[in-house]
């Protein structure tokens, strides 16, 4: 149940954005072990991201939760994670990445939870 999302402050109209989706998907899933029909990605353009007190070259903001996430995997993932996201426009430096470990009892998916 990887949950990727992807706050940018490219615009929507962003022909590289589209591709991001579909190819951060198999990379998480790949990267953590996990069957890919189970990652969601949300991209979020246009966001007003502060970076440095700079609002006008490209930044992001991403979050990944996952059920037992293993802090040896963050590494790996940012690295992936960021090379995506430089390949649409995204200077690595000025990306941020949240990990999060997710409780099965506090993750809900079709009406409950994994727990």
């Amino acid at each position: 149940m990887p949950a990727l999302r992807v706050h940018t402050s490219l615009p929507a109209d962003v022909p590289a954005l589209d591709t991001l989706p579909g190819a951060l998907s198999p990379l998480v899933a790949e990267a953590l072990g996990k069957a890919e029909d189970y990652v969601q990605v949300t991209i979020v353009p246009g966001a007003l991201i502060s970076f440095g007190g700079n609002t006008d070259a490209p930044s992001a903001f991403v979050a990944l939760s996952s059920l037992e996430l293993a802090k040896e995997k963050a590494k790996p993932l940012a690295k992936i994670i960021c090379g995506e996201l430089e390949r649409v426009g995204h200077p690595p430096e000025r990306v941020f990445i949240e990990f999060t470990d997710a409780s099965r009892s506090m993750f809900g998916w079709n009406g409950d939870t994994f727990a």
